[in-house]
């Protein structure tokens, strides 16, 4: 179909013809300026009344919305008629603060480098001052001279006055050492027994039948005689003798008397040598001061003072280990044969001395007290003798003799004897036995003193300590054997005996 031909030239197609758009003026109307009507394309047909109404429609309610719009918010619009102009509904905006402005940072300076720290000096002692050098050389000097004087306890009081004093560090230094010699000699001579006859008159008595005796003699108001002599074995005896038993009595010059026993301290000396230790000496120093020769005590004290410093140690140290060592292997001994009453005297000894107790045999002394204890627990029957072993009863007082004579236990001029009883079991000790026969064979070869001690010493040692693992194997397995818990118990009481005595 054919489009319908526009009425008029000069009419734009879909328009109004030559009607004005709505509106007056030469201003467009509202929404409709360059804007296409309603429809669809943006073009209406030719001749149609009702789309204009149409759109007039669309206008008028476009325009009740717009004056609605407006009665709405009338009072934001055009303000509030009751409040006075420029007045707000908000709280007024408190004002803030102007910003400081900012100080200007000072520049970083650069870190100068670490210095490497010198090492600290050892700080020197404070040296005293005004040192009082004098009156500490006369208490030094008061001391040595005491000492001269046998009067060691005066000299050590003398010298720990120094330590009391402002003095030099080499004076200071002096004062001790001659405190400790003090000290050491002081404790160590203290309870040396000096012989009864020491110091008093000797005389040879002449019996009516030629035999002569030696010894201290006091004659009685009746004209008879009591004298104190001594015996072959360094006993004592106390003899009464009538006037017609004695035909001439001697006595002995007291210088001829200390001479005769200097000359057998010097010769027991020679025998020592100059190698002798600190230990050896001071048995030689006991000896003097036994026999009433204190003076000539101190030399051989001063050398054996001298010998412990040269060997690191303190003297006392030195002495009290030795001596306490020699009372353990006569605990030991006496425990051996079968005498466990001096035994345990030795180890109380020991024990009960505070210049022992700090000693490697103060805890020796204390276990086999302890082993001895354990015995009673089972029952323990030796199963081992040794004869030829001499033991002196701890007890007995030093003995009376007319000679000089050494305190000092002399080991036997011969090997004991050893006899050892035979032990069975449900299981096999044979070796265990052969090895402990053997065994006890050197350990009475090995007193400290016997000739090859030493050798004696290590072969009792490895031997018994083999015997012991098989007695103690032997025990787990057969272990209601009261004889062979007897052994078993003999076994490591001499093993642990020959160990101690090995560092003597």
């Amino acid at each position: 179909m054919a489009e319908s031909a526009p009425q008029n030239g000069n009419s734009r197609p879909g328009g109004t013809g030559k009607r004005p758009p709505v509106g007056t003026g030469k201003s467009p109307q509202v929404g409709t300026a360059k804007r296409p009507g309603v429809g669809t394309g943006g073009h209406r047909p030719a001749g149609s009344s009702s789309g204009g109404r149409m759109t007039l429609l669309v206008m008028l309610m476009l325009l009740a919305g717009a004056v609605g719009a407006v009665l709405a918010f009338k009072d934001e619009i055009f303000g509030d008629a009751k409040k006075p102009d420029n007045q707000f509904t908000h709280k007024p905006v408190k004002p803030v603060d102007p910003i400081k402005p900012v100080k200007p940072v000072d520049p970083v300076k650069p870190v100068d480098p670490v210095k490497p720290v010198d090492p600290v000096k050892p700080v020197d002692p404070p040296k005293p001052q005004n040192p009082d050098n004098g009156l500490a050389q006369k208490a030094i000097a008061d001391g040595k001279d005491l000492i001269a004087k046998i009067n060691y306890a005066g000299a050590l009081k003398a010298f720990g006055t120094v330590e009391t004093m402002k003095v030099s560090p080499e004076m200071a230094k002096e004062a001790a050492g001659l405190k400790a010699k003090a000290e050491a000699f002081d404790r160590l001579t203290r309870d040396i027994k000096i012989r009864p006859d020491a110091g008093q008159i000797i005389s040879i008595v002449e019996l009516a039948d030629g035999k002569k005796l030696r010894g201290v003699v006091t004659r009685k108001p009746d004209g008879s005689y009591s004298m104190l002599t001594g015996t072959a074995g360094g006993g004592q005896m106390s003899l009464m003798l009538q006037a017609a038993d004695v035909r001439d009595i001697k006595e002995i010059d007291p210088a001829e008397r200390r001479a005769e026993l200097t000359k057998a301290l010097n010769a027991r000396l020679a025998k020592l040598g100059a190698t002798a230790g600190a230990p050896e000496l001071f048995e030689m120093a006991a000896f003097a001061i036994e026999n009433g020769l204190r003076e000539e005590s101190l030399p051989i004290l001063e050398k054996a003072y001298d010998a412990s410093q040269a060997a690191g140690k303190d003297m006392l140290t030195m002495i009290a280990e030795d001596q306490a060592g020699k009372l353990f292997a006569q605990a030991n001994w006496s425990d051996s044969i079968g005498q466990e009453i001096y035994a345990r005297r030795y180890c109380e000894k020991i024990r009960d001395n505070p210049m022992y107790q700090k000693t490697g045999f103060f805890q020796a002394a204390e276990q086999l007290l302890a082993m001895m204890d354990q015995r009673k627990g089972i029952k323990y029957v030796s199963t081992v003798q040794i004869t030829g072993v001499e033991v002196k009863n701890p007890d007995v007082k030093l003995p009376v003799s007319t000679e000089p004579v050494s305190t000092t236990p002399e080991p036997p001029r011969a090997a004991p004897k050893v006899t050892i009883s035979r032990v069975a079991s449900k299981v096999d000790i044979s070796e265990a036995n052969r090895l402990f026969e053997e065994g006890m064979n050197h350990y009475v070869k090995a007193m400290p003193g016997m000739p090859d001690c030493k050798t004696h010493q290590a072969e009792a040692r490895r031997l018994l300590r083999r015997a012991q693992d098989l007695y103690e194997a032997a025990v787990k397995a057969d272990p209601g054997n009261d004889q062979l818990q007897s052994r078993t118990t003999d076994c490591n009481m001499r093993l642990y005996g020959i160990m101690k005595m090995s560092t003597l």
